[in-house]
């Protein structure tokens, strides 16, 4: 069970069900191998890690795949076929894909699932993943990412042409659309997200210059 793992036999544990939907898609092609053995690896390292816990490290690994940084837990819920690119075009299917297991899951319900302190963790520490906000990284992912953010709000903070109306008027108008999003309860756009962190950096490296 999950492929590219040893032969040591994984947990019996309720986790082994969502377990076999993982191994079941990288078989299928759905999931890459190294996206069911980050989660069998996740498994033996953890027995009582939750199957839901499972399921968003190896979508997180397969949305890396497809050249995103992270698992958007509340895109994923919201429309699971779109945002996961699952099942795969000209797949007619909808028994055992990820929108029927995630069918009544809410992102309180899998946050929940995904506190595991040996497993996941906020920015400090050394777990193999990070929960920041609503989205789930692998750990080297979330550095790099915080990485590249840092250099472009250094870069803009140090830029002459930019005044501090400009910082202060961008920064509202994210701030607006996102509680506009959040108000229709739908997923806030990682883009979005993104582009605050840099300003509100840029913001704070200006003024405390």
């Amino acid at each position: 069970m999950i492929p590219c793992l040893s032969v040591t036999p994984l947990p019996d544990t309720p986790a082994r069900d969502i377990a076999a939907h993982i191994e079941r898609w990288a078989a299928r092609g759905w999931l890459r191998p190294l996206d069911a053995a980050l989660a069998g690896f996740l498994w033996r390292e953890a027995p009582d890690a939750p199957g839901l816990l499972l399921l968003a490290a190896a979508l997180a690994s397969h949305q890396l795949g497809r050249g995103h940084a992270c698992l958007d837990l509340s895109a994923t819920l919201a429309d699971p076929d779109f945002a996961l690119s699952l099942p795969p075009d000209g797949v007619q299917e909808t028994d055992g894909t990820p929108r029927a297991l995630l069918a009544g899951v809410d992102v309180a319900t899998w946050r929940a699932a995904l506190a595991h302190p040996r497993l996941v963790g906020g920015g400090d520490g050394d777990t193999p993943l990070v929960l920041d906000g609503d989205r789930l990284y692998l750990r080297r992912y979330w550095r790099f990412e915080r990485a590249v953010i840092a250099a472009v709000s250094e870069r803009l903070a140090a830029d002459s042409r930019i005044s501090d109306y400009d910082f202060w008027r961008s920064l509202k108008n994210i701030d607006n659309r996102i509680f506009e999003i959040a108000n229709n309860n739908e997923p806030i756009p990682m883009d979005m997200i993104r582009w605050r962190a840099i300003l509100k950096q840029a913001r704070s490296k200006r003024n405390g210059a």
